[in-house]
């Protein structure tokens, strides 16, 4: 317990909080992470169809359609 005498002058220091900085820049690190994640990732969407069958010729006619909706292009698609 502290007597503080009037006429005497007094120096208040602020006890700065590091819990809480840390605490925001974990919280940051986080939300940077997501956000990374769900814009670098590879997303890319195959599909595919018969188009025709034909039983004389024993042919059968596909489409396989690659769909690119990552925001880098696509690379070596065989």
């Amino acid at each position: 317990m502290y007597i503080y005498i009037p006429g005497q002058s007094y120096t208040i220091y602020e006890n700065f909080n590091y819990l809480l900085l840390a605490e925001i820049i974990v919280a940051i690190l986080i939300i940077l992470f997501i956000i990374l994640y769900v814009f670098l990732r590879d997303n890319v969407e195959i599909s595919k169809e018969i188009l025709k069958i034909d039983l004389d010729k024993e042919t059968i006619d596909l489409s396989i359609n690659i769909k690119n909706k990552s925001v880098f292009s696509l690379n070596q698609v065989n």
